[in-house]
Order: C-alpha cells, then sequence, then structure tokens
C-alpha cells in the first residue's frame, strides 16, 4: 500500500514537469502586395481648416508575422 502511495505521488509530480518540456515556440511571416484604392465619403472640416472628402492610399508591399 505504502509503495503504491509513492509511486503515484511520484507519477502526479512528474506530469506537470512532463508537460513543460512540450512547450514550443512558433513563428511565421506573411509576405505579399496589397492593392488599395481609397476611401472616400462626406466632406469632414479637419483641423488645419481644410475640407477633405477622400483618402487615397498607395498599393504597396505588405507583411505580417505571428509568433506563439
Amino acid at each position: 500500500m505504502t509503495n503504491r502511495l509513492i509511486v503515484t505521488a511520484t507519477v502526479m509530480m512528474l506530469l506537470p514537469a512532463a508537460s513543460a518540456l512540450a512547450q514550443r515556440v512558433e513563428v511565421s511571416v506573411t509576405g505579399g502586395w496589397t492593392l488599395s484604392d481609397g476611401v472616400s465619403g462626406d466632406p469632414i472640416l479637419a483641423g488645419d481648416g481644410h475640407l477633405y472628402d477622400r483618402v487615397d492610399t498607395k498599393d504597396s508591399g505588405s507583411w505580417d508575422s505571428a509568433s506563439e
């Protein structure tokens, strides 16, 4: 009975250590090209006193990275 208790306690203590060793690191990078046509809408008075109704963005390369 005592041996069974000791073995059970030992296994219970080693289980968290095994899961800690299973941790990994993943890193990924994705690249591409973004096509941007701009946005238009109702005129808005900006802080500089000008009215703006369109934002023209540029097409360009894009990338994204993620890690776990």
